[in-house]
């Protein structure tokens, strides 16, 4: 049986009760973070000549919480959460880095054959296991897209084993674009530097 990554209604309990010690008031409503800064925007990430997956990126649930409808080529949607880990700016190319984990509701979405080609699975082969999906966006110092970065904790094959682990050793890099809305940098920490273990992307 494949197995998704933590479960929805985990992470938002997680996620939750980790917000509400930091919000003003311990109310846990906070939602003026960096998610509010990817709220009404839809982006598509391509690794080949069509979009792979589509993220549309909607209200903010917690600060650092989008809710995301998730859709795998052109007609697989599924709904899913964006969480923030980190935001701020690269230092070698003053580019913004904003990075988030994958959730997504439905393990459905892991038979999709645009879903596996954004997460890099060779032709013939299922996703055995995902435990964490992970992605690097870099926008321009003014919000528009330059390059997207995937990193996947998980396993894939042929067949019912275990599978192969997929290559931890870097990220892997996408191409994405904005099809709507707008990065609003006005809930983006844009004076702290941030580096990660792809910092060759995001430089065009």
């Amino acid at each position: 049986m494949k197995k998704i990554f933590l479960s929805l209604l985990a992470l938002v309990g997680m996620a939750g009760g980790l917000l509400c010690t930091s919000c003003s008031g311990g109310s846990g409503k906070d939602k003026d973070g960096p998610a509010r800064a990817m709220a009404g925007m839809t982006v598509q990430l391509w690794v080949s000549t069509t979009p792979a997956l589509q993220m549309q990126f909607l209200q903010a649930m917690e600060a650092n919480i989008c809710n995301v409808i998730y859709t795998a080529g052109t007609d697989n949607s599924e709904n899913g959460l964006f969480t923030i880990t980190e935001h701020g700016y690269d230092p070698n190319t003053r580019n913004l880095m904003v990075s988030g984990v994958v959730n997504i509701e439905s393990s459905k979405i892991l038979n999709y054959t645009d879903f596996k080609q954004a997460l890099g699975v060779p032709n013939g082969e299922e996703i055995n296991a995902l435990n964490q999906f992970i992605i690097y966006f870099y926008f321009t110092p003014e919000g528009k897209a330059v390059d997207a970065a995937v990193f996947v904790d998980g396993t894939h094959g042929t067949g019912e084993g275990e599978g192969t682990p997929f290559d931890h050793t870097f990220p892997r890099g996408v191409n994405f674009n904005i099809v709507s809305g707008q990065l609003n940098l006005d809930y983006l920490n844009v004076d702290k530097p941030v580096t990660y273990p792809g910092n060759s992307f995001g430089k065009k």
